[in-house]
């Protein structure tokens, strides 16, 4: 992913750039389709688990848990 020199259009977004490093950290991939005159169609696949990776406890019963003020 890269913006093409000579471009004239403003960016606005974060970039496909950080958006694959951002999906890359995460296991996941970017997929692209595009045809001429259609348009692009962007996927964005993350796991819903990493190999590995440990398991967040949460606080379990309304007692662990802070009301909102």
């Amino acid at each position: 992913f890269y913006r093409v020199t000579g471009t004239k259009a403003p960016g606005t977004g974060i970039g496909l750039a950080n958006v694959q490093r951002i999906v890359k950290a995460h296991g996941g991939h970017v997929l692209v389709q595009s045809k001429v005159g259609q348009g692009t169609r962007f996927e964005v696949l993350i796991p819903l688990e990493r190999e590995g990776a440990s398991k967040l406890e949460l606080p379990q019963g309304e007692d662990d848990v802070p009301a909102a003020p």
